[in-house]
């Protein structure tokens, strides 16, 4: 693929204009130099993602949205990683398959989309023959997704927000809730829903993560869904929000959001979700724990046994 686009970045809707190939930095905080922090196989997808193997993922460096509550913040914020070429990427894409992944799970690659193309064609001349996932927060270009045509089979995006204010608050964003409507919309129509032997092998996978306090705007989102989308994609209801300290203050200083969300808040959003009678997706079951919170400096940022490490920023391959 022509990396020219990284010459006047406009991967992303910041349209930072920067030139990415002589080491300046967008938004994101990349230049051209392609860097990721962790590949292996991560069982804490949804059930047709994870299948019985697990999802082959790989995280890459930066973010162009940046969340204020980030649970990824050592990669969005701190921005820990190291550089890989296309090629060695699509030798760590054999080696997820030779774990016996289910896909090829990739986290937050919109700025690194050049590379990612390359990566995956010569990954599938090799002989890839798992889905690739695009793992994303729904902050896409429609000129990004149409790049990804050929080389995506799943979309699994989040939908945030629909609230300007809250978006320019939480993601310094204001027009996220246009841009990622806009974006799934298209995500949908791109890929039909496909599934093998319980495993979603085409479509899209709506996310959405009830943020403590919200609730309207939750309640808006799934409104949205059924009207739109209902039986085009698969919901995934998300409970796990956490006030991670991503800028060094107070956890949630600044955000406007009041802690963990509660079980009374957890029981409304389910009810109403029943109300709308939508009947299929992924829901979490509500937890006031933050055990699973990951940390990237560890060989394996997963507790338990939610993930198997392959590669890793500090040290390449996992030889263990």
């Amino acid at each position: 693929m022509n990396h020219k686009d990284y010459e006047h970045c406009t991967l992303c809707p910041r349209n930072c204009y920067v030139n990415r190939l002589k080491g300046r930095a967008g938004f994101c905080g990349e230049s051209a130099d392609l860097r990721i922090a962790w590949a292996g196989i991560h069982y804490g997808e949804e059930p047709v993602i994870t299948g019985k193997n697990g999802s082959g993922t790989i995280f890459f460096t930066g973010c162009t949205l940046q969340c204020a509550f980030c649970q990824n913040y050592q990669l969005s914020g701190s921005r820990i990683g190291s550089i890989v070429t296309a090629c060695e990427l699509s030798d760590i894409m054999l080696g997820l398959e030779k774990m016996n992944a289910e896909n090829i799970n990739l986290v937050t690659g919109t700025h690194f989309i050049p590379h990612i193309v390359d990566a995956v064609e010569m990954a599938r001349k090799n002989g890839l023959g798992i889905p690739i996932v695009w793992n994303t927060s729904g902050f896409e270009k429609e000129e990004s997704l149409v790049l990804l045509k050929n080389t995506v089979d799943i979309f699994l995006t989040d939908l945030k927000s629909l609230s300007v204010k809250a978006s320019l608050k939480l993601f310094k964003a204001a027009l996220y809730p246009e841009i990622a409507v806009e974006a799934v919309g298209s995500m949908i129509g791109m890929k039909p829903l496909k599934m093998h032997d319980k495993r979603l092998v085409s479509g899209a996978i709506v996310r959405h993560l009830v943020i403590p306090g919200a609730l309207e705007s939750t309640y808006e989102i799934l409104k949205l869904f059924k009207n739109r989308w209902y039986k085009r994609a698969v919901l995934s209801l998300m409970f796990q929000f956490i006030p991670v300290d991503t800028h060094g203050g107070t956890k949630g200083a600044g955000t406007g959001i009041p802690g963990m969300l509660s079980a009374d808040e957890y029981s409304t959003v389910t009810d109403y979700l029943f109300k709308l009678e939508i009947d299929d997706g992924f829901m979490q079951e509500f937890s006031e724990s933050g055990e699973w919170m990951p940390d990237f400096k560890r060989l394996n940022p997963f507790p338990g046994d939610m993930a198997k490490p392959l590669w890793h920023f500090t040290c390449g391959y996992n030889r263990g």
